[in-house]
Formats: C-alpha cells, sequence, structure tokens
C-alpha cells in the first residue's frame, strides 16, 4: 500500500548545549527586561505549583497534578495574548500568565508584581 501522505517537520534549534545561540535569537529574546520578566512569571508559577502541591498532600486540596518543569509553557502561551484574547486551559496544567494586559488570567487573581511583599 502506497504512503497516503508525507511530511516533514523543519528543526530550529536557538540554543546549543553550551547555551549559547545556535541561530539569531527572536526579538524578544534580545530584550534583557523582557527575559527577566518571562522569568519572573515562571518562577512564580513554580511557587504556586509547589503550594499547590503542599495543600494536596495535607489534605487542604483534592486532586492537583503538579506542573513542575511545564513553567515555559503557561508562561509562553500567556505572553502571546492579547488584551482581547482568552485562553482556557484543560486544567491547571497550563497557569498562563499575561504580562502585556492585566497581569493574570486566573480569575479574582492580582498581578504579583504589584502586590510584591503583601499577602493578597
Amino acid at each position: 500500500m502506497p504512503p497516503l501522505a508525507t511530511f516533514e517537520v523543519d528543526y530550529l534549534q536557538y540554543l546549543g548545549p553550551d547555551s549559547k545561540p545556535t541561530n539569531d535569537l527572536p526579538a524578544f529574546a534580545q530584550d534583557p527586561e523582557t527575559l527577566l520578566g518571562l522569568y519572573r512569571d515562571m518562577t512564580y508559577v513554580r511557587q504556586l505549583d509547589a503550594r499547590a502541591i503542599a495543600m494536596q498532600r495535607t489534605g487542604k486540596m483534592r486532586t492537583y497534578p503538579g506542573s513542575l518543569g511545564q513553567e515555559a509553557v503557561g508562561t509562553g502561551a500567556g505572553s502571546c495574548l492579547g488584551a482581547d484574547d482568552v485562553l482556557v486551559p484543560y486544567y491547571i496544567r497550563v497557569l498562563p500568565r499575561r504580562r502585556r494586559c492585566s497581569g493574570s488570567l486566573l480569575p479574582g487573581h492580582r498581578d504579583h508584581a504589584a502586590t510584591r511583599g503583601h499577602r493578597p
């Protein structure tokens, strides 16, 4: 039987094993402030995940699927959203942060940058 279709997946790599660029970096990755903001967002998501895991293990929260190691997925998706865009994650595994807009997509959540040092 002959194949019904063929396809090819292009491979694009920005960083080598030594963490040095292998190609020209995208525009956003050339701005240190943007990278620092994205890193802060990923750190925030990791802290939120750790707290939720602790609550789940102590019986204060029911089932919670941890997202350790997947912080970049939600941060990257959230950073690409416009002011009128909507993202409905299938689970809490994708915790998007919307930096360019109002801070967070989580209802009732205040932007952590505005409340740093204060408990909500």
